[in-house]
């Protein structure tokens, strides 16, 4: 069982945008086989704020789409807290414009790359990259949001 706590202070999503978020993340939580109880946060911030996070605890001076905040480690899980997503709003309205498709396959793209960031997936090499990658392709086509374009 998991539970998903969204704080969206500036109220981005609408019902049916929360009601993907959970469908996102139930697809992955049943493909990970993943048991007891788990709490993820899902923080919907804007540009500016995430620029804020971006900066301090990255050190990089701009925006970016989705920032994960771990409490993995190596397969275990030390609290029923898996971490925290901090999710750029303008930054799914932006790409979804930029890749050509919809509002609604970049949130699931983003969710579910925050919430494999969390699970202790990376990218930071092309091997694991694939397998990342290849993760969400899956979950996005399970929910119906899968592109023609996805490589894997």
């Amino acid at each position: 069982m998991f539970d998903l706590q969204v704080i969206d202070k500036k109220k981005f999503l609408k019902k049916t945008d929360l009601i993907l978020v959970k469908k996102i993340a139930t697809t992955i939580f049943k493909l990970e086989k993943l048991k007891g109880k788990i709490i993820f946060e899902l923080h919907i911030v804007d540009n500016k704020e995430s620029k804020k996070i971006n900066s301090k605890y990255r050190k990089k001076d701009y925006p970016t789409d989705v920032i994960s905040f771990s409490f993995w480690e190596e397969g275990l899980l030390k609290t029923e807290l898996l971490g925290e997503i901090f999710l750029n709003y303008e930054k799914v309205v932006s790409q979804a414009k930029q890749f050509n498709h919809s509002f609604e396959r970049e949130l699931g793209f983003l969710v579910s790359h925050g919430i494999y960031h969390l699970l202790g997936y990376d990218h930071e090499n092309e091997d694991d990259a694939k397998i990342m990658f290849t993760k969400q392709y899956d979950v996005l086509k399970l929910c119906g949001l899968g592109s023609i374009n996805d490589k894997n």
